[in-house]
């Protein structure tokens, strides 16, 4: 009786011991798994975290422009820019008579022009310049005075937009920010040509 007994614990030890082995195996083998998306692993959008925003390209409104200020003078006016010595960075302001630089075109329209015409011929003396940096700055006031506003494609604002930009155009100007003369600019010659019944083209390089 007493060797069966051993016998019997003997078992059991190996049973337990048996046991304990293969719980622990199988325990190690769930912490041993491949790398996948949720381990950060080559997914760059894992590695980043699952909130990161992509951020907008650089320099969709001003490629190439090496900044405003300095010598080129913010918020000026420049009436004295004439033949093709523009700057490539002119900074916040408006010109006349430029023919070449990275300038928006407020081009008087002639009397029966429609928003379908294309035929138009850039770098008129009649015009007011508008930096693209000044221009950014009052993209909301055009926006607000011609729904659909996109700065790329040729506008034509009639005096009725026009008379809505000229007063979208006076808190910038009030607010006396890099843009306030620019804006005053620009307003005084909208409410100029719709006080003639007179349209006017935004036009861009």
């Amino acid at each position: 009786m007493p060797g069966a007994m051993r016998r019997a614990r003997s078992f059991a030890v190996v049973v337990v011991a048996v046991a304990s082995v293969g719980t622990t195996a199988a325990c190690k083998s769930c912490d041993v798994r491949p790398a996948g998306p949720g381990d950060g692993g080559d997914d760059p959008a894992v590695a980043e975290g699952p909130h990161v925003q992509p951020t907008m390209p650089e320099g969709m409104l001003l490629p190439g422009a090496g900044g405003g200020g300095g010598a080129s003078g913010e918020g000026g006016s420049d009436r004295g820019a004439s033949g093709g010595g523009a700057s490539a960075a002119p900074g916040v302001r408006t010109a006349r008579r430029v023919k070449a630089g990275p300038y928006a075109e407020l081009q008087p329209a002639a009397a029966g022009d429609r928003p379908s015409r294309r035929d138009l011929a850039s770098w008129s003396d009649a015009s007011l310049f508008v930096s693209l940096e000044a221009m950014a700055l009052l993209h909301e006031a055009f926006a607000r005075a011609l729904p659909g506003f996109d700065l790329f494609v040729p506008r034509l604002l009639g005096p009725d937009a026009l008379r809505v930009l000229a007063g979208e155009l006076a808190p910038i100007e009030r607010a006396g920010g890099p843009a306030a003369s620019a804006a005053r600019e620009v307003a005084a010659y909208a409410d100029e040509l719709a006080k003639q019944q007179r349209g006017l083209w935004v036009l861009t390089p």
